[in-house]
Parts: C-alpha cells; structure tokens; sequence
C-alpha cells in the first residue's frame, strides 16, 4: 500500500533532518488579522444601540483571534520570549452554580466585591478564550475587557481580561517575526527548537 500523496506543505532538509512543513507555512497571513483586529477593538465603542451584528463581529475576532495566537504558539512562527511573555489578569471567585441558563449573569454567580490578580502567559489567555463557556462583554462606550471562565473553571472562578491586555497580546504576536532558529535532538530522538528574535 503507498502513502497518500502531501495534499498540503512540503518537505525539506534542514541539517540532514526531513521536516515536514503542513500547518502554518507563511505566518504572515496569521499575524496581520491580528494587527487588524487590534485596531478594530482599539477603536469599537458600545451602547444600548450597538447591533447585533458588532457584538458577533466582536466574538468573532476574539474567538479567531486567540485560536491563531494558540496556533501559532504551538509552531516555530514566534520567539520563545514572547510565549513566556505574562500579562496581570483579574478573578472572581465563584458564588453559585454556573450553567447555561445562568452563565451571562456575572454579578450573580461571581462575588466582584472582591478581585484577584494573577500572572498568566499567553498560552493559558488564549485556551481561556477557546474553551470559554462564560463569555461577558464588559463596556459603556468604550470596550473595558471580558469576563471569561472555561467549562472546567466556571464553578470555581471567572476571570477579567482587560481591553489593553488582548491589544498587547494581539500586537505583540502580530509582530513577532522571529530571526533564528536552532534545533537540538534529544535522546528519545524528539526535536527540540528554540527560536530566537
């Protein structure tokens, strides 16, 4: 039986090791939506009039947004200093009982008398986003931040990710255009990259 044919990427030699090359090949095309998505929730300001149809595009380029920062961290497209980058996030710890009738009602299911700070890098920020299951917009005018609790944390604690936190995050990762890359083997075979501003 013969292998399927690559239906996408391609391979190459690099110090005598084939490496196949399949998801994420330019970056480019990752890392300018995120500069653009940026200035978009620079600029997006809310009110009672605020359509539908903002507030999806608001989910929308968050939601993809992250997903590309956590696709991205996962290839050799951005230096390691930026991934163990760790931005100061807030959290509430939980009151009642969470679960799809009540998720959207903040106030009541997460005491905000009383916040938290933690340090958290990017790759946990992103997967807050990815496996959201509280998702709250927070803003009058101008977007403040989210609420935002995975379908695991949502009993125990919601967290607040602050407007200037996603903008930093998004530009920085848009930005990062790495300009080495060394890789070690290990003894089990696995190739470690380190890669390098």
């Amino acid at each position: 039986m013969s292998k399927p044919p690559l239906r996408f990427g391609f391979a190459t030699g690099v110090c005598g090791v084939r490496v196949t090359l399949s998801m994420i090949y330019e970056s480019h095309y990752w890392k300018e939506p995120l500069l653009a998505a940026a200035r978009w929730l620079s600029g997006l300001r809310l009110s009672e009039n605020t359509r539908e149809s903002t507030y999806v595009k608001l989910e929308k380029e968050l939601m993809l947004g992250f997903y590309s920062v956590r696709k991205l961290i996962d290839t050799i497209k951005i230096s390691d200093s930026t991934k163990k980058i760790k931005f100061d996030i807030l959290w509430y710890k939980n009151a009642k009982t969470v679960n799809w009738l009540n998720h959207a009602f903040i106030d009541e299911n997460y005491d905000l008398a009383k916040s938290q700070n933690e340090l958290r890098d990017i790759e946990f920020i992103c997967n807050l986003f990815i496996y959201a299951y509280v998702f709250v917009v927070s803003g009058d005018g101008k977007l403040e931040g989210l609420y935002i609790s995975t379908d695991r944390k949502k009993n125990q604690k919601v967290y607040f990710v602050p407007l200037e936190v996603i903008l930093k995050l998004f530009r920085i990762v848009g930005r990062d255009y790495p300009s080495s890359l060394s890789f070690t083997r290990k003894q089990n075979g696995d190739l470690v990259a380190t890669v390098g501003k």
